[in-house]
């Protein structure tokens, strides 16, 4: 995938002059993606507007916001009346602008241990292609710390942030123990191996251009009885970390690791599943 142009997600369409006119430097985009976007877990948001969570592209996160507020994405929103979102909404906000300024992005889903102590949570973070390497940093934090880089998260160390496919292969090599690896500690459900393999293939997804909700599932995701090899899932995740042309090709033309047409999206809310439609792969604005 050409990571300059817009995937059928992260095309804003009919709102690309709000989306251009945010400037294209991290500090920027933060400030805009927090102000139009809140965390469904840790913002007092409106009830009412919960099943935004559910949104899948920029254009409709964009509809919802301006429905609320006609103003440019940095003139302030009332906490309360933020779109609801995850960090998925945040960081694909995030690659909407700066591909909206032709510059190369994209989201990498993994785990950060900057949220809770002792616990990888699961996350989204953004990569802008910058000075010859992907800076990959965290559009949820408007300020960093002195220990802590959110604007480039590479100078924060292995300590901050790990691909989903890092994570996995450091398994697999019996380095690394996943049993903390997951949403919270309070789901433990939610967490270890079998969740990591599933984060393995939506880092592939998102790579490839197909930037799913996390609560998106298909094939042996969907069902329990349908084992997804995990040989198969050790060679997506070894070429995910040494060759991303390879990992994306490999996701595009094996059907046990991506969508058709539809999903089943479920609700971390405790709503009922739904089978939905995807848009087309490679299906933009003209």
């Amino acid at each position: 995938m050409n990571d300059a142009r817009h995937s059928p997600y992260s095309d804003p369409r009919h709102h690309e002059p709000l989306v251009r006119a945010v400037e294209a430097d991290v500090a920027s985009i933060a400030r805009a993606v927090t102000n139009v976007i809140g965390h469904y877990r840790a913002e007092d948001l409106d009830p009412s507007t919960a099943s935004e969570i559910h949104l899948r592209t920029v254009a409709e996160i964009l509809d919802a916001d301006q429905s609320r507020h006609q103003l440019s994405l940095a003139e302030p929103r009332p906490p309360r009346d933020r779109v609801q979102g995850c960090c998925r909404d945040h960081s694909l906000l995030a690659v909407s602008i700066l591909r909206s300024h032709d510059v190369a992005a994209r989201t990498r889903v993994g785990f950060a241990s900057y949220f809770l102590p002792d616990w990888w949570c699961d996350h989204v973070v953004t990569e802008v292609w910058e000075d010859g390497r992907w800076r990959r940093f965290d559009p949820e934090f408007v300020d960093g710390g002195a220990d802590f880089s959110p604007h480039d998260l590479d100078r924060s160390g292995d300590g901050a942030f790990l691909t989903a496919a890092q994570a996995w292969l450091g398994w697999r090599r019996g380095e690394r123990d996943l049993t903390n690896f997951g949403v919270g500690p309070d789901v433990p459900e939610l967490s270890g191996p079998d969740f990591v393999r599933d984060y393995v293939i939506y880092e592939a997804a998102h790579l490839a251009g197909d930037e799913l909700l996390l609560w998106d599932v298909w094939g042996g995701m969907d069902n329990p009885d349908e084992s997804i090899d995990l040989e198969l899932i050790d060679r997506l995740a070894g070429l995910l970390v040494t060759d991303e042309e390879q990992a994306v090709a490999l996701y595009l033309a094996d059907e046990r690791l991506h969508p058709g047409t539809e999903v089943t999206r479920l609700d971390p809310l405790g709503g009922p599943a739904a089978v939905e439609a995807l848009p087309a792969r490679g299906e933009t604005a003209p």
